[in-house]
Protein backbone atom coordinates (compact mmCIF):
# COMPACT_ATOMS: atom_id res chain seq x y z
CA UNK A 1 0.00 0.00 0.00
CA UNK A 2 1.59 3.93 -0.34
CA UNK A 3 1.14 6.15 2.68
CA UNK A 4 -1.38 8.57 1.04
CA UNK A 5 -3.85 5.03 0.91
CA UNK A 6 -3.22 5.32 4.88
CA UNK A 7 -4.07 8.47 5.32
CA UNK A 8 -7.18 8.33 3.74
CA UNK A 9 -8.36 5.51 5.50
CA UNK A 10 -10.69 5.93 8.68
CA UNK A 11 -9.30 2.94 10.49
CA UNK A 12 -7.08 0.45 9.93
CA UNK A 13 -6.88 -3.21 11.47
CA UNK A 14 -3.51 -4.77 11.62
CA UNK A 15 -2.46 -8.39 13.10
CA UNK A 16 0.18 -9.28 15.40
CA UNK A 17 1.49 -11.78 12.20
CA UNK A 18 2.10 -8.90 10.53
CA UNK A 19 5.08 -7.49 12.88
CA UNK A 20 6.79 -10.93 13.20
CA UNK A 21 9.62 -9.74 10.51
CA UNK A 22 10.38 -6.65 8.39
CA UNK A 23 9.78 -5.31 6.20
CA UNK A 24 5.96 -6.21 7.12
CA UNK A 25 6.87 -4.75 10.98
CA UNK A 26 7.88 -1.47 10.10
CA UNK A 27 5.55 -0.98 7.60
CA UNK A 28 2.64 -1.88 9.45
CA UNK A 29 3.74 0.04 12.36
CA UNK A 30 3.91 3.36 10.33
CA UNK A 31 0.52 2.39 8.88
CA UNK A 32 -0.42 2.57 12.30
CA UNK A 33 1.00 5.72 13.34
CA UNK A 34 -0.74 7.20 10.24
CA UNK A 35 -3.96 6.40 10.26
CA UNK A 36 -7.22 7.70 12.40
CA UNK A 37 -7.97 5.12 14.17
CA UNK A 38 -5.63 1.91 14.60
CA UNK A 39 -6.71 -1.08 15.58
CA UNK A 40 -4.44 -3.96 16.48
CA UNK A 41 -5.71 -8.04 16.54
CA UNK A 42 -2.36 -8.96 18.93
CA UNK A 43 -2.77 -12.83 17.46
CA UNK A 44 0.64 -13.74 18.82
CA UNK A 45 1.90 -16.88 17.43
CA UNK A 46 5.13 -18.04 19.08
CA UNK A 47 6.83 -19.88 16.05
CA UNK A 48 6.73 -16.57 14.36
CA UNK A 49 9.23 -14.82 16.73
CA UNK A 50 12.50 -15.21 17.61
CA UNK A 51 11.43 -15.21 21.33
CA UNK A 52 9.23 -13.45 23.77
CA UNK A 53 11.03 -10.59 24.84
CA UNK A 54 11.71 -9.38 21.39
CA UNK A 55 7.48 -9.85 20.50
CA UNK A 56 6.94 -7.62 23.64
CA UNK A 57 9.02 -4.86 22.26
CA UNK A 58 7.39 -4.85 19.21
CA UNK A 59 4.20 -5.21 20.52
CA UNK A 60 4.23 -2.49 22.61
CA UNK A 61 5.66 -0.05 20.28
CA UNK A 62 2.68 -0.86 17.44
CA UNK A 63 0.30 -0.53 20.44
CA UNK A 64 1.37 2.78 21.52
CA UNK A 65 0.27 3.98 17.94
CA UNK A 66 -2.90 2.16 18.48
CA UNK A 67 -5.98 3.62 19.66
CA UNK A 68 -7.55 -0.37 20.60
CA UNK A 69 -6.23 -3.31 20.92
CA UNK A 70 -7.61 -7.14 20.69
CA UNK A 71 -6.41 -9.69 22.52
CA UNK A 72 -7.37 -12.77 24.52
CA UNK A 73 -5.50 -13.65 28.11
CA UNK A 74 -2.50 -15.06 26.49
CA UNK A 75 -1.47 -12.24 24.25
CA UNK A 76 -1.86 -9.90 27.00
CA UNK A 77 -0.19 -11.91 29.35
CA UNK A 78 2.91 -12.17 27.18
CA UNK A 79 2.61 -7.67 27.71
CA UNK A 80 2.22 -8.30 31.56
CA UNK A 81 5.05 -7.09 33.92
CA UNK A 82 5.80 -8.75 37.46
CA UNK A 83 3.20 -9.82 39.42
CA UNK A 84 0.55 -8.54 36.44
CA UNK A 85 -1.68 -10.95 34.27
CA UNK A 86 -3.07 -10.90 30.76
CA UNK A 87 -6.31 -9.11 32.54
CA UNK A 88 -4.07 -6.15 34.05
CA UNK A 89 -2.83 -5.56 31.32
CA UNK A 90 -6.02 -5.29 28.99
CA UNK A 91 -7.40 -3.25 32.10
CA UNK A 92 -4.22 -0.81 31.62
CA UNK A 93 -4.65 -0.61 28.28
CA UNK A 94 -8.22 0.47 28.15
CA UNK A 95 -7.77 3.52 30.97
CA UNK A 96 -4.72 4.59 28.70
CA UNK A 97 -7.20 4.76 25.42
CA UNK A 98 -10.10 7.43 25.70
CA UNK A 99 -11.90 7.59 23.05
CA UNK A 100 -10.78 3.64 22.02
CA UNK A 101 -11.26 0.30 23.45
CA UNK A 102 -10.09 -3.45 24.46
CA UNK A 103 -11.05 -6.32 23.76
CA UNK A 104 -10.22 -9.01 26.11
CA UNK A 105 -11.35 -12.31 24.81
CA UNK A 106 -11.91 -14.93 27.51
CA UNK A 107 -12.76 -17.68 25.14
CA UNK A 108 -14.85 -20.94 27.15
CA UNK A 109 -14.54 -18.83 30.79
Amino acid sequence: FAPTQVDRAPTLVATGTALALDPSRSTTIAALQRTSFGILDLDYRAYTWAGEDEARRVYLEAIDACQAVVGNDDEFGLLAGPGETGEDVAERLAEQRPGGFVVYKMGER
